[in-house]
């Protein structure tokens, strides 16, 4: 065979090698999946970091994975929990939600990978709201609700709701919105991670600590754990006079639970408004995330987030901090006379000012707040935190708390970056 016989042959067996080393690698692309890079740029640890990963982001790489079931592995064939949510209720899913923590700057890669079974995780955030029965006496869970004209604050139960309204909780604590006039926001301090909402308030007195926890708020006549009002000129508007008031769940668990909050002819000064809280509590986290908008106008108004202060000895702590704003209060003010910490955190594009009513008697009283702008539909959004040391006893000292603000406050500015592909 001659040199030129010889150089042609090896050319076609390097092309062939060539060939199949490329099937190979493509064929561990095929079986490893859709590939996900996630980095946490922030100088410290992100425990059950929040990740959100638009649909139209995976249908850009494989439109076929948004069609049809899968699940999510890391670098070590580990299983990661995530929810599927249709946010605009079209009945396609808009957003992935995921639970992964992470390193001080470091970056970790999961893999969407297709599979015929769904696979099913333990439900660590869920929003339960309960109307009762006349008949029964049961309370049956609600996924939609409009409050009657008639329905106000009743003093005693049987409740007309499961504990007056409506609750959302994760691993780490809960809440409560009064679904009458006042509109109020209280806590449930946990020490438990289950899921107890369902049970709470059927019988038995929630106000005194059981296994589970407690009602550890007193919220009176004040803006109670991150309750919202209006704010014209001088005056505060609690969000009471409205023409209609809505609820409805739109994610219920297993990473993060969502419900919307909606009321029409809300009565400020001299005009009326309609507005939507959507309320959001994830797997892990101190708190949960309040994101305000105006329906349908190109109005502004000015909106405060508030916390109660009846029981503070001392004053609020109003941050100077340039990155986000935030309000904060810490001492023996939980029912049970535990320590205990609230915060309410926003941006700084977001922010107006921040004040306090340290006065009894008038429609709000007794609350330190943050002052925010909404101008036409965009919407405005603050994190509510909370730090309990009967369920944590990290909060048996004011630094304990002091970190966990902070640290919201930064993950908050500095989302983990997601990145498809090598």
């Amino acid at each position: 065979m001659n040199k030129n016989s010889l150089y042609f042959s090896f050319c076609i067996i390097k092309k062939i090698a060539l060939g199949i080393l490329f099937l190979g690698l493509l064929g561990c692309d095929q079986q490893q999946g859709l590939e996900i890079q996630l980095s946490n740029t922030l100088n410290q640890e992100r425990p059950n970091g929040q990740i959100i990963i638009m649909r139209d982001s995976i249908a850009k790489y494989d439109p076929q994975l948004t069609e049809g079931s899968f699940h999510i592995i890391d670098s070590q064939q580990e299983e990661v929990p995530f929810q599927l949510d249709d946010l605009d209720g079209d009945g396609q899913w808009d957003e992935l939600a995921l639970i992964y923590s992470l390193a001080a700057n470091s970056s970790s890669s999961l893999f969407i990978k297709e599979q015929t079974d769904t696979s099913t995780f333990k439900d660590r955030a869920q929003v339960w709201f309960a109307k009762r029965d006349s008949v029964s006496g049961t309370y049956n869970k609600l996924s939609f609700e409009v409050r009657p004209e008639w329905y106000q604050r009743i003093m005693t139960p049987p409740f007309y709701y499961q504990f007056e309204g409506p609750g959302w909780e994760n691993d780490k604590i809960g809440f409560r919105l009064y679904f009458d006039e006042r509109n109020g926001i209280d806590i449930w301090g946990k020490k438990t991670s289950d899921m107890v909402l369902q049970d709470i308030g059927i019988e038995g007195d929630y106000h005194s600590v059981a296994d589970w926890g407690m009602d550890i708020l007193h919220v009176g006549n004040s803006l109670g754990a991150g309750s919202i009002a209006a704010k014209a000129g001088d005056q505060l508007y609690r969000l009471e006079e409205t023409s209609n008031e809505e609820f409805e769940e739109v994610a219920d668990g297993p990473v993060r639970a969502i419900f919307d909050l909606t009321y029409q002819g809300w009565r400020v000064d001299d005009k009326e408004y309609s507005i939507r809280q959507r309320i959001s509590i994830w797997a892990g986290a101190n708190g949960y995330q309040n994101e305000i908008s105006l329906i349908d106008s190109q109005d502004s108004l000015n909106v405060v987030a508030g916390l109660v202060t009846s029981k503070l000895q001392g004053e609020p702590v109003f941050s100077s901090d340039t990155s986000f704003k935030y309000i904060t209060s810490y001492g023996k003010q939980s029912a049970n006379d535990a320590n205990l910490g609230m915060s309410i955190i926003t941006r700084p594009d977001h922010f107006v000012d921040y004040s306090s009513i340290n006065f009894t008697g008038a429609p709000i009283d007794s609350t330190a707040f943050l002052e925010l702008k909404l101008n036409g539909q965009q919407p405005v959004s603050y994190s509510f935190i909370v730090g309990w040391e009967t369920g944590d006893p990290k909060f048996a000292e004011s630094q304990g708390f002091e970190e966990l603000v902070i640290s919201v406050g930064k993950r908050m500015l500095k989302p983990v970056k997601v990145q498809f592909g090598n």
